[in-house]
Order: C-alpha cells, then structure tokens, then sequence
C-alpha cells in the first residue's frame, strides 16, 4: 500500500523552544491519530526536522496549517511517495537532538546538518526512522 510523505526543515522562530514542542505534541495527539497520519520530529534548539506519512489530502491539510505556522521558518519541503509506512503506528515520535547522545552527535548527517538540502531526504528519513526504532520500538516493531 503506497503512502505518500513530507519531510521539512524549518528554523524556530519563538522561545523557549521546549514549550514549542510540547504544543507541538499535544496538537499530533489530538490530530494525527483520526488523520491516519504518523511522524517524528528531531529537534534542537536551532532546527526543526519533520517527517510525517499518511494520505495526500490528510497531508496537504497539515501542511496548510504548518505552512502558516508562525513558531518556525520553513527553510525547505520535500515530499514523496512510499511503498509502507516506515513508522508504523507512531503517532508522533520526539528526537531531541540535545539528548539522543553519540549515535545522532556521531553521525555524520547530523555533523552536517548546516548543508542539508532536499536531495537528502531519503537519507534523513532512513536516520530519523533508525532513532524512532530505538526509542521507540513496540510502535515501529524494532
């Protein structure tokens, strides 16, 4: 069954960050689950990174609303069409960039993140999908 995806990278705009996240938490929860969608945020104090699966019209209204969004700056969009869902049930998975330790700090996507560009999107997915296994793993069978 295809699922067509988004992946964006934006910039916060307000402070302090970690209450940005927490609405941020509470809208997904309250949303993505009757929207069939599913997702994982990375963040940090100087990037958002997000990546959400589901239907086109359920995505496109979300992106509508983010698009609008004033707590961030989008810098980029990419968007795509896969095969499966790579996150299974995860309603919305949390990696803060700040705590997930050595194996983001140590990869070299992260080492490189000030040149990140759309071209990357199936790498920065295949890193985001790996952290939400780890954390995450009764919701991605991992």
């Amino acid at each position: 069954m295809s699922v067509n995806w988004i992946l964006y990278l934006s910039r916060p705009t307000t402070t302090p960050w970690p209450a940005t996240v927490l609405d941020i938490a509470r809208a997904c929860e309250r949303a993505n689950p009757a929207a069939g969608l599913t997702g994982a945020l990375l963040f940090s104090n100087e990037l958002y990174l997000q990546y959400l699966e589901g239907t086109g019209p359920a995505l496109e209204a979300l992106w509508a609303r983010l698009a609008r969004d004033d707590r961030h700056e989008i810098v980029w969009r990419a968007t795509g069409i896969g095969t499966g869902r790579r996150l299974g049930s995860l309603v919305m998975g949390y990696l803060d960039a700040d705590r997930e330790g050595a194996p983001l700090r140590d990869h070299p996507l992260w080492r490189a993140r000030a040149d990140w560009t759309p071209d990357q999107a199936e790498p920065l997915i295949a890193l985001m999908v790996d952290l939400a296994r780890d954390k995450y793993p009764s919701s991605l069978g991992g």
